[in-house]
């Protein structure tokens, strides 16, 4: 099946602007990130931290916010963003507020994602022996039987649990919701969007997964997974390309200009998210749900295990999660406005 064109590609009056924003949010790794100051050394109060994750998992919003200022003793940590996040609120019109602000409905709607795959995984992969293969090949299973081509109905924003719940997503939707159930499971993940070598635009999206040191392929999307292999490796081989997509040459030519993008949630860059994951993962261990982890942390340790054929790729942090809230946010903007006759408040 064929990517619907008008999703990933770039109309070429506009190809030059969207390139000049690739190059600026392609960055080395760790470019302009401000340490923030380390969590507290020590758990949660595991009875709080359980009664913080049953309001997420129940969608008691307000008691989830309170409880998560009461994990870390009511002190936030004062902290300057990083000049990585500010940039990339900035180019996706997020005020770069967010991102030093206290617990807000925005840190909710993280929580709840990290909930919703965490358990998802789980009941997925119930039965299912303990492998990373194994574990892989039945969540990639699971997206393509469970997902339709197509963007979510409105007024959904194609964020990861909409694209699941609505049963729609497009390719790099696909690969993005796998990437969050892999994630879950401890793997690290990168989506990739193949380039066309003569435009530049997009015709397909996959992700990389990698965990122990070993390294997955998958397309979702076509319900395919390839395991010893990574993006450098696939590139490199005709007859794996071939293998993988028989029907499609320009994906396989499109691999050459392939770049690798971290699919970090805008919420996980504030200080706050860190530390509060920081503490329920102490207190709670496996039961907690993975987020919150430094982007730049993350990035680090997916480059120190590439090889040299995979470096040749350009990696960066991804922009579309931030869009996505800016769009989640100017909604409520305009909700706001209406119900205040026309007061257009800011976040």
């Amino acid at each position: 099946m064929a990517v619907p064109p008008r999703r990933l590609g770039f109309p070429r009056r506009l190809l030059a602007g969207a390139l000049a924003l690739l190059a600026a949010l392609i960055l080395p790794t760790g470019c302009g990130q401000a340490t923030p100051p380390p969590p507290p050394d020590r758990a949660a109060d595991p009875t709080l931290a359980r009664e913080w994750l049953a309001a997420v998992a129940t969608g008691k919003e307000e008691k989830a916010l309170a409880l998560a200022t009461r994990l870390l003793g009511g002190q936030l940590p004062a902290a300057p963003p990083s000049r990585l996040a500010e940039r990339l609120c900035r180019d996706a019109g997020v005020e770069p507020a967010f991102l030093t602000d206290g617990f807000s409905p925005w840190d909710f709607q993280r929580w709840r994602q990290a909930w919703f795959f965490h358990r998802l995984a789980a009941e997925i992969l119930a039965g299912t022996a303990d492998e990373p293969h194994a574990t892989l090949a039945t969540l990639a299973a699971a997206v393509h039987g469970r997902l339709a081509a197509a963007e979510p109905p409105r007024p959904h924003l194609p964020w990861p649990m909409a694209v699941w719940e609505t049963g729609r997503g497009l390719c790099d939707r696909q690969a993005w919701v796998l990437c969050e159930l892999a994630y879950q499971r401890g793997f690290d993940t990168q989506i990739i969007y193949l380039r066309n070598p003569a435009t530049g635009a997009s015709p397909h999206a996959i992700c990389e997964l990698r965990k122990a040191g070993r390294s997955w392929i998958a397309d979702p999307f076509q319900g395919k997974l390839l395991p010893g292999t990574s993006l450098g490796q696939l590139a490199a081989s005709p007859k794996l390309r071939a293998a993988l997509w028989p029907e499609r040459p320009d994906w396989q030519a499109a691999l050459a200009r392939a770049e690798c993008w971290l699919p970090a949630f805008p919420h996980d860059y504030c200080p706050r998210n860190q530390w509060l994951a920081a503490a329920v993962g102490k207190a709670l261990g496996a039961a907690a749900p993975r987020f919150g982890e430094p982007p730049a942390g993350r990035q680090r340790r997916w480059r120190s295990g590439l090889s040299a054929p995979d470096r040749a790729f350009r990696a960066g942090y991804w922009p579309v999660p931030f869009r996505l809230l800016a769009a989640d946010q100017a909604r409520q903007r305009a909700a706001l406005a209406r119900r205040n006759g026309g007061h257009n408040p800011s976040f």
